[in-house]
């Protein structure tokens, strides 16, 4: 969109009136056979720019629907002005023009300008097809992005080339209005110009988009929280513009049914993720908890998907403000696990234990530890604090991680309390022999509801593990191994005093270190408090020798569970979107054990260390630390 010349076309309204004056025997008549080719050219001419302002119009239309108005802003772009000069046509009107137009190309054989009619006529139909009630047209949708890829790698020139004219002093420019430029302007302004980008720019842009719509499209094949995060972190890393994105935050919650891809509730979605995080049934069936999810829970939900279509800045921005909310929902969740306790009427203490805080908890580090990364990955930190971002890492991955066992353990500990009671229960409702046919009968029934019951108690417990909570672990797992052998090698360099100290002349270390963590303060799983990261990074309580083997053995470690993994995940099947993903991740986490691994020992070959570097590779997180 951004490479069209529709800037021009919606503000000449009369070269406009001029086409539809050409093409007016076309427009009132089907029959293209007693008209000269002038009259046809125009009608073709006529439908591209009528389609493409359409499609623009449309686009504005999303953006506003999904009310992403932040570093695109198509309102200020266009400046107030009209829109859609070709008189309201109908997006029905406009898409049988352009199948009369391809019909009419066809026949000519014009093979450049089929190209660029087909394209129009897929990009449209793609936009009509998301439109559909209830997502119905995804599908179609996906066939149609997948023709028009087909399309443009093989069909050579699909878009135009750059209009050049001539200005006053005769120097050629190309000049189209970006929407890069308006960000944020205080009041309605003129668009102003930009150079129009290159061909190649345009075609690897537009290229990108069509990927990202295809990744929008199987977005529609998830079925948990654990899914749905998952699959939005992998679209945010894609780095999307501004069209997927606002396609996707439709999707979130479709405006028909206010459900999620139009088909499931996030109370049921949040009540399922409970339960496969170790909640009990009877805390998640309890008309205290359902009520705590509908007022505060869904909404926190759906804000943790919505800030995920964020770019990668604002995403890490837009964290801190959801932090705020979950640092109130937690002692909330804390509070209702506790009157859910006291509603019971066997109350034993032993059972006390706050299941909804703690998946709260769990929800929270996540956006925690997300927080953390990305300040890695957009290369926020200075040299000398990244220890105590690695240290603070390190802790949220580990009280997370002790939180999701503290949970198994506990839903283990309801199970075999049950099965107890229940095996009790069943020998006191044994038949009898003095008991009348009625009483036996009845005892009967009981008791094989209680053996059914029994059934799905002791299976439970022999049941393998929710898979998304299984990957997650193994992840936090790695992640520590690879904070901890980083923070190894940057307290040794330390101790070799190879690492510059912090410039502490406008302020100390503990008010920069204040600065750095305030966000995560206040809030479970709790960081370091200074005092305790002050102790611990105390360079005269290490030796640099160990601290480097440290590091060399988690670094190998690391090196050995990825290839272990992916070889018993990925060697007999084709990866999903997700997975696949997922896979490009590890293998990025490899390389950046490897390449740390390579430093250490030139590090420890060479006397002087220059300035270090943190470069975070592709599909990573984690810094390469080097040297100058």
């Amino acid at each position: 969109l951004t490479n069209t010349v529709y800037s021009c076309i919606f503000t000449n309204e009369y070269a406009i009136k001029e086409l539809e004056k050409l093409a007016k025997p076309l427009l009132l008549s089907k029959d293209q056979h007693e008209v000269d080719n002038k009259t046809l050219l125009a009608f073709v001419v006529y439908v591209i720019c009528a389609a493409t302002c359409k499609m623009c119009e449309l686009t504005q239309q999303l953006v506003r629907l999904a009310d992403v108005y932040e570093e695109e802003d198509y309102s200020m772009y266009i400046g107030s002005l009209k829109l859609d000069p070709f008189g309201g046509l109908r997006v029905e009107e406009i898409m049988g023009m352009l199948k009369r137009v391809e019909a009419l190309v066809s026949e000519h054989k014009s093979t450049a300008l089929l190209s660029i009619v087909r394209m129009r006529r897929l990009y449209f139909g793609i936009f009509l097809a998301f439109d559909k009630p209830e997502l119905a047209g995804v599908s179609l949708a996906l066939k149609l992005l997948e023709e028009l890829k087909i399309l443009f790698e093989t069909e050579a020139g699909p878009m135009s080339k750059n209009r050049t004219g001539k200005d006053k002093l005769g120097v050629s420019t190309n000049e189209f209005f970006d929407p890069l430029l308006c960000q944020k302007l205080l009041g309605p302004a003129p668009p102003r110009s930009m150079t129009v980008m290159s061909k190649t720019e345009a075609h690897e842009m537009f290229a990108g988009v069509i990927d990202d719509l295809i990744v929008v499209c199987k977005f529609i094949d998830c079925e948990s929280l654990a899914e749905v995060f998952g699959y939005m972190s992998m679209f945010s890393e894609r780095k999307p513009n501004i069209i997927p994105r606002s396609r996707i935050i439709t999707m979130l919650f479709t405006p028909e049914s206010h459900r999620l891809l139009g088909k499931y509730a996030y109370a049921d979605l949040i009540i399922q993720d409970m339960r496969e995080f170790g909640v009990p049934e009877s805390t998640t069936t309890h008309a205290i908890c359902k009520e705590f999810i509908e007022n505060a829970l869904v909404r926190a939900i759906y804000d943790i998907f919505r800030v995920c279509t964020a770019n990668r800045a604002r995403k890490r921005r837009n964290i801190v403000h959801l932090l705020h909310s979950w640092r109130e929902l937690q002692p909330s969740a804390d509070y209702h696990d506790h009157q859910i306790f006291l509603a019971k009427e066997e109350k034993d203490e032993s059972l006390l234990f706050n299941s909804m805080g703690s998946w709260t908890e769990q929800w929270t580090g996540r956006l925690m530890s997300e927080y953390l990364l990305l300040g890695m990955e957009l290369d926020l930190y200075a040299v000398y604090e990244y220890e105590a971002m690695l240290w603070s890492l390190d802790l949220i991955l580990k009280n997370m991680r002790e939180t999701l066992l503290r949970m198994q353990m506990y839903e283990k500990k309801l199970v075999d309390k049950e099965i107890t009671e229940l095996m009790d229960e069943m020998k006191l409702c044994s038949p009898k022999k003095e008991k009348s046919s009625s009483k036996k009968n009845k005892s009967s029934k009981e008791l094989k509801e209680k053996k059914k019951r029994l059934a799905q108690l002791r299976a439970s417990k022999e049941r393998k593990h929710n898979v998304h909570h299984d990957l997650q672990s193994f992840d936090m797992d790695l992640y520590r191994s690879m904070a901890s052998g980083i923070l190894c090698l940057l307290i040794a360099l330390r101790c070799e005093g190879k690492v510059k100290c912090a410039n502490l002349s406008f302020g100390n270390d503990e008010t920069r270190y204040a600065q750095r963590v305030n966000p995560l303060s206040g809030i479970r799983p709790e960081v370091l408090h200074y005092e305790v990261f002050e102790r611990i990074s105390d360079a005269s309580k290490y030796k640099a020798g160990e601290l480097l083997a440290n590091a060399e053995t988690k670094f190998a470690n690391i090196k050995h569970k990825t290839s272990t993994f992916l070889k018993a995940s990925f060697s007999n099947r084709k990866p999903s979107l997700v997975e696949a993903h997922h896979k490009k991740k590890l293998l990025a986490l490899t390389r950046v054990a490897l390449s740390n691994t390579l430093a250490i020992q030139s590090f420890k070959a060479s006397k002087d260390v220059g300035k270090l570097r943190f470069e975070c590779p592709a599909n990573s997180c984690f810094p390469v630390v080097s040297a100058e």
